[in-house]
């Protein structure tokens, strides 16, 4: 959604604000500044994390003690940081929304929708208040400790957690209060099979509202609960948010997300740009090839695709349309550059990915490397190619400008490349060498980061806080969507859609393995463009990967495989991901049907580096298999 549509939807219910009775304006008044509070505690909660795992680290590796304490305490804390964050990120609209529709509404359409939507976001975080109270209650009323060597009690966590959700709670029924004063004014005959498709077409029309992909996605999860099986699944809700306590290495995501923000912040994306360009601007299609080059290394450092998107937006993007390229090819060069975090180690979808697979997480990065590299060459081939025919799409840097470029400034600016090399060794280097885990190792690479930005004197207040104020942003979002999906995935799972899935590619069309490869392949697609890729692993992963096994076929080949689809779908029409993130960040000369013509030659590049990893696995298998051998 752009800086315009959000400006406009503020000013329209600010102008209407005071048509709502005083009692709720002061309750909304009061829940906001509640709100900006929790998430303020969220936010130092990032450093507290970090300093955890750091201690763990140090005290282990230095002095070989191991503390008991750490890695519970440390999951204790990013509970707290993610649910205390939600109302926040609610504040800051930084939730997913499937806005194709929805962004083309007026600012009143759009209030107007969200207020007859808003019961979905209510109804699911009011079936997650109650759990967490009545968990909560459990935990006081009979001393509840967690079955540890430590022990802690859990009845701490249970009240924080909820109390998180009641914020949530309370800032999406205050921005329900918003949207009104600015808008004015049994299924017992169908099978589970059937249910199982209601849910997911139903949660698919719900997603084309506009409203918050965890709160449609949840929303279907307990309601689809509450009708099959009653009452007693009431606390399903909270009990899914429970379930991500033990998901130890999602500890890892905001380590790695803040990386990301800290370099684009600092500006040391932006002397990595300068690098680049520097080297590949003498060659036609130059500052695009050096802006994928650019990705590579954001993707080494940051393992999602947002950030690289937003500093490709933000850098790259208007150097190159002042230079003279084409605005077509350059959004697309950026789109598919920053899908390489989803692939390149620290990729987080890949940490995942192993988690629901139990599949070692270093076999994984191992397997992302030599694909994500594939992909990048694939990138910068395109372009080559296509500006060595239309030179006049990518200009090479006038004659002039490089004379201007010494080679002293030259071999100067490749000091801007060690930085993030030396992050990326030192973070990857110690968890593969089994020196620290992955979560510590996470935190290195966080306190490297911050090192790097106070060593180039760029860590100002303002630099951290809009830092860590994005990494909770995309932090939370990601966390509170895992939590819905585990919901939905439950309720999936409990219909026998596993079984359902075997029965029907096996037992009923009789497909061979590699067909039911591809049919899955093509299921992800689909899902990809209306479906955020957490959401999607964690909903169909479970079903997918032990039909894998049965096929006979590596996991950790299919979740390279998983990985090079989900950058596909994000930038599929007519709802990628991608698609939309790139409109809010364009200038205004880039239209939207500019976007969408941008990424076609891209995905078939993609598709092309899919089958090439599918018919050759070893490109895949060949660095796990070398490495884990020995």
């Amino acid at each position: 959604m752009s800086e315009r549509i959000l400006a406009a939807e503020d000013a329209l219910k600010l102008a209407n604000e005071r048509k709502m009775p005083g009692a709720i304006i002061l309750y909304v008044r009061l829940v906001e500044r509640l709100g900006r509070a929790s998430g303020v505690l969220a936010m130092i909660l990032t450093f507290v994390l970090g300093g955890i795992l750091v201690e763990s680290s140090f005290a282990r590796v230095v002095f070989g003690v191991s503390h008991i304490w750490s890695v519970e305490m440390a999951q204790f804390v990013m509970a707290a940081y993610y649910l205390l964050g939600g109302a926040l990120s609610e504040q800051d609209d930084c939730h997913v929304r499937m806005d194709l529709f929805y962004s083309r509404l007026s600012p009143r359409g759009r209030v107007i929708m969200d207020c007859f939507t808003a019961p979905i976001l209510i109804f699911y975080l009011g079936s997650l208040f109650a759990g967490g109270i009545s968990s909560s209650h459990w935990a006081v009323a009979n001393d509840q400790v967690n079955y540890s060597p430590w022990a802690p009690p859990m009845a701490p966590i249970k009240i924080v957690m909820t109390v998180g959700i009641g914020m949530m709670l309370l800032q999406v029924i205050a921005r329900f209060f918003k949207d009104l004063g600015a808008g004015y004014g049994e299924i017992s005959w169908m099978s589970y099979n059937a249910i199982a498709l209601l849910m997911f077409f139903s949660m698919m029309a719900l997603l084309a509202t506009g409203q918050r992909m965890y709160g449609v996605i949840g929303f279907v999860g307990i309601g689809s609960s509450l009708a099959l099986w009653g009452s007693s699944t009431s606390s399903l809700p909270f009990d899914a948010a429970i379930t991500t306590l033990n998901w130890y290495p999602l500890l890892t995501l905001p380590m790695f997300v803040f990386m990301g923000y800290m370099f684009a912040e600092t500006g040391i994306a932006d002397d990595l740009y300068r690098m680049f360009h520097v080297w590949s601007g003498p060659v036609r299609g130059g500052l695009a090839i050096g802006t994928i080059g650019m990705m590579v290394v954001i993707a080494a450092i940051n393992g999602l695709s947002v950030a690289g998107l937003a500093i490709g937006a933000t850098v790259a993007l208007p150097e190159m349309l002042r230079r003279g390229y084409d605005k077509v090819m350059v959004t697309g060069v950026i789109q598919a550059g920053s899908t390489l975090g989803i692939m390149i180690p620290p990729s987080v979808v890949l940490v995942l990915y192993g988690m629901i697979a139990r599949v070692p997480v270093g076999k994984l990065w191992f397997a992302g490397i030599l694909p994500g590299l594939l992909l990048g060459f694939l990138f910068m081939l395109y372009v080559l190619v296509r500006c060595w025919i239309q030179p006049a799409i990518g200009p090479a840097l006038p004659l002039e400008e490089r004379l201007q470029i010494t080679w002293r400034e030259r071999f100067r600016l490749l000091r801007a490349g060690i930085i993030p090399l030396a992050i990326f060794v030192s973070m990857t280097g110690l968890f593969l060498a089994g020196i620290t885990s992955l979560v510590e190792s996470s935190a290195i690479g966080m306190l490297g980061t911050t090192l790097a930005a106070m060593i180039r004197r760029r860590l100002t207040w303002k630099t951290m806080w809009q830092a860590t104020r994005k990494t909770l942003g995309a932090s939370a979002v990601f966390m509170w969507i895992i939590q819905a999906a585990l919901l939905f995935s439950a309720v999936f799972d409990g219909l026998g859609a596993g079984h359902a899935l075997e029965d029907f590619f096996i037992k009923k069309w009789h497909l061979s393995p590699w067909a039911i490869v591809a049919m899955m392949q093509a299921s992800f697609l689909f899902m990809g463009t209306f479906l955020d890729d957490t959401a999607m692993l964690v909903i169909v992963a479970p079903l997918y990967v032990p039909l894998i096994a049965k096929l006979g076929f590596d996991p950790v080949w299919y979740g390279i495989l998983y990985a090079i689809t989900c950058q596909i779908s994000y930038m599929t029409p007519p709802f990628g991901y991608n698609l939309f993130l790139m409109r809010a960040m364009a200038p205004p000369e880039i239209s939207l049907a500019d976007i969408y013509r941008s990424i076609v030659p891209f995905v078939l590049v993609m598709i092309v580096g899919l089958v090439i990893v599918m018919i050759f696995p070893q490109i895949a298998t060949f660095l796990p298999e070398l490495y884990f051998r020995r």
